[in-house]
């Protein structure tokens, strides 16, 4: 399935998946069920509100994108029977997660008006360090962070963990065999910092849905002409729900979604400390384009890592003009902005600044935890991945002249 050379994998199937007897198996059961009707927006909300026995789903504003998401996957979306199935079970527990969100708040209406410290945001590229700083930051215990539990909502009075639930941990079991090099792409631990690019999925307005699959560009397209204050503003309607519900300080949030929308990130949570982490585009391209495609494996029917790339290079560069556009937005005090290089080499200056921006004391306990953390993750722990930017298509002498603007006002080096 790969091959290894020195230090590095190749990933030689990454255009034409080898899966296990096993998972071909699973997906010729599935594949003989149709799956794909379900993904209807009043299917799937009649099928929430048997679930769930609810029926408030709050404002209508998430009913729009979560039509032209239906659309796209159909359209664009070339799913696989197992995609189909996986995606519309998530789009379930989404609609489920907004009832409970809704009925939390009728119940306690207090929630509605309770007030959130300022966060930290991690707004960077993908690839530029983000996962290791948000992991940093949540081993504080004076921050709030997503638990497991939480990332699609407030959780089922009685949800079962995922290390106490067999069938969860067969799933991952097979997960693990079909993408076996996807350790080595993005190091995620049982430990790790939860981004809340699902709680953004609450308002069926968030990346996710591209990343897991395919580019599906009818709905990129939908999401960057519109405002998306309206799903900003409800994740921190769901923020408010579950600190009501667990307490805890500041939420230290993260994803690359952000980058781009730093005005509705600011309109939503004032005051907020944004972290805006920098890197080469035209390394970050072929990394990212390279874990996407090698995602889709289970998704979509045929995967076609030239089209992700190239998709996926106009949304980079997008986003690092968004974000030399719209950092007006964000008081200037408060954002601190960090190349990649730096988060590597002085990882404590680093940490040091985004504390000083959001006013938080820096402890002796906090600098502890942090030390544990880094003790036990290392860049390259699982081994490396090679990326072949030219066989993704990609003209990287192309990538740098784009971004040049941009890597020279953030003092970003080339490394490609």
């Amino acid at each position: 399935m790969f091959m290894t050379s020195s230090s590095f994998t190749e990933v030689a199937d990454l255009a034409d998946p080898q899966l296990s007897d096993e998972m071909r198996a699973i997906c010729e059961r599935i594949g003989r069920r149709d799956q794909f009707s379900a993904i209807d927006p009043e299917r799937l909300l009649t099928a929430a509100v048997e679930q769930t026995g609810l029926t408030d789903f709050g404002s209508d504003w998430f009913r729009t994108p979560l039509e032209v998401l239906c659309r796209a996957l159909h359209a664009e979306g070339d799913l696989s029977p197992l995609g189909a199935v996986t995606l519309r079970l998530q789009l379930h527990r989404l609609l489920c997660g907004r009832l409970r969100v809704e009925q939390l708040i009728k119940e306690h209406p207090e929630i509605e008006h309770r007030p959130l410290d300022p966060p930290i945001v991690i707004a960077g590229l993908p690839r530029s360090g983000t996962t290791f700083l948000h992991n940093l930051l949540g081993s504080d215990a004076r921050l709030r962070r997503l638990a497991k539990g939480e990332a699609e909502g407030p959780p089922e009075p009685a949800a079962a963990s995922v290390a106490d639930d067999p069938a969860q941990a067969e799933q991952q079991r097979i997960l693990d065999e079909n993408l076996p090099l996807l350790k080595k792409m993005i190091d995620v631990d049982e430990g790790a910092s939860i981004e809340e690019l699902a709680l953004l999925g609450l308002s069926f307005s968030s990346i996710l849905f591209q990343i897991q699959g395919a580019p599906l560009p009818s709905y990129g397209e939908w999401f960057l002409a519109t405002d998306q204050t309206p799903a900003y503003e409800y994740l921190a309607r769901v923020l408010r729900a579950l600190h009501w519900r667990r307490g805890g300080g500041p939420w230290v949030l993260k994803t690359i979604q952000h980058m781009a929308q730093l005005r509705p990130l600011a309109t939503a949570f004032p005051g907020a400390t944004v972290v805006c982490t920098h890197r080469d585009p035209a390394v970050v391209i072929p990394s990212m384009s390279t874990l996407l495609a090698y995602g889709q494996r289970l998704i979509t029917n045929k995967v076609d890592p030239v089209r992700t790339a190239g998709y996926w290079t106009e949304r980079v560069l997008g986003m690092v003009e968004c974000c030399a556009r719209d950092r007006a937005y964000v008081d200037e005090e408060r954002i601190v902005d960090v190349q990649f290089s730096r988060i590597r080499d002085d990882t404590d200056g680093v940490v040091g600044e985004i504390y000083a921006k959001a006013g938080i004391p820096l402890t002796a306990e906090t600098r502890e935890a942090m030390n544990a953390i880094r003790a036990r993750r290392h860049p390259h722990r699982h081994g490396r991945v090679r990326y072949d930017a030219a066989g993704l298509g990609l003209d990287q002498a192309r990538i740098q002249e784009r971004s040049a603007d941009y890597r020279e006002r953030f003092g970003v080096p080339a490394e490609a």
